[in-house]
């Protein structure tokens, strides 16, 4: 989820450098929303194959990552209705939720990645 999002040069209208910007934040949150699921459906397939321990550890990551998910998509948001003077100062606030979002996925797959290997051992 490193992905940069493209900003035009400094000389360009904030109206544009916005509309690229949210249109680009967008994308990034549509392949955020698809890696997510992506990894819930897989984790909850190894929970009901027995691959995987459910439990509140489990649960509560996956809450997590789903948490931070909202968090961004309302950033975002809110940097979509924002001003086009005052858009770059909600950018922060989304960059930061976009490394949250990435920091949670990435435990969420190392915390299940982990188990499997854990369960594989065991067996």
């Amino acid at each position: 989820m490193s992905r940069e999002i493209p900003l035009p040069g400094p000389k360009s209208n904030p109206v544009a450098e916005k509309s690229l910007y949210s249109r680009a934040a967008r994308k990034r949150l549509g392949h955020s929303r698809e890696k997510l699921d992506g990894l819930t459906i897989v984790i909850r397939k190894a929970v009901a194959v027995g691959r995987l321990p459910s439990g509140p550890e489990l649960d509560l990551r996956l809450e997590v990552a789903e948490q931070s998910y909202r968090s961004a998509e309302a950033r975002l948001r809110l940097l979509q209705k924002s001003d086009p003077g005052n858009w770059r100062e909600l950018r922060v606030d989304l960059e930061r939720a976009w490394e949250d979002l990435a920091h949670a996925t990435e435990i969420l797959a190392t915390h299940f990645s982990n188990r499997i290997d854990t369960e594989n051992d065991e067996t």
